[in-house]
């Protein structure tokens, strides 16, 4: 229901930066101050839970695992194998994540 206000918030937040705004930041205090007020207000919407969506199929189980094994794994994963095969090893891992959800009865069934 308040999706507008988010979008409208961070579409104030937007600033004509190039780059990495967080390793070569702007001169101007103002500019940084609403590059660090978005990422403040994204932090603050994540933390308090204001992102979670329904999850009819109780596929959100075996993704929130997926996903946490991609943040942690997909560097490690890109120096280890060339180029293109890291980031594959790391997006194709979600299907033995799938696998394992459905190989052990971790899908919620649903009800009738």
């Amino acid at each position: 229901a308040y999706w507008p206000f988010l979008i409208c918030a961070l579409l104030v937040c937007i600033t004509r930066e190039w780059g990495r705004c967080d390793l070569f930041p702007s001169f101007s205090l103002w500019r940084r101050t609403r590059f660090y007020g978005a990422e403040g207000l994204l932090a603050v919407v994540f933390a308090s839970g204001g992102m979670s969506a329904s999850d009819p199929d109780g596929e959100m189980a075996w993704l929130t695992a997926w996903a946490l094994y991609a943040y942690i794994f997909h560097i490690f994963w890109a120096n280890i194998l060339p180029e293109p095969i890291g980031a594959l090893v790391t997006c194709f891992s979600a299907v033995f994540f799938k696998l394992g959800h459905v190989a052990l009865g971790w899908r919620r069934r649903k009800r009738r």
